[in-house]
């Protein structure tokens, strides 16, 4: 609808194919979820956060000064933090194969 940049919605998404994709690896192999890890929850909350400030936002022009710039702190800080915990997860993954690999 335009109130979330296309390429914000991308970037959240793809770090979820990603780790979809290395969830299916470690089931084939007998292993269930990863462990949720901080960086996955504080990233949860970030987003949870800048998503509905964004729309506000946009649709609340008169305070949108104010929770636009707090909206988008939000967000960048919730992509990094979601695409720092991806890579957590994935370390995770490929610890896991290193070590079945080497019995």
């Amino acid at each position: 609808l335009g109130y979330i940049p296309f390429w914000l919605a991308a970037v959240v998404v793809s770090r979820d194919v990603v780790l979809a994709v290395a969830y299916v690896m470690l089931a084939n192999i007998g292993y269930g979820p990863l462990p949720v890890h901080i960086l996955g929850k504080a990233a949860t909350f970030a987003l949870l956060y800048a998503f509905p400030l964004l729309i506000m936002a946009k649709l609340w022009s008169a305070a949108a000064e104010v929770i636009l710039p707090i909206g988008w702190a939000f967000a960048l800080w919730g992509v990094g933090l979601y695409w720092w915990a991806g890579a957590v997860y994935l370390l995770q993954v490929n610890s896991l194969f290193k070590a079945r690999k080497n019995r």
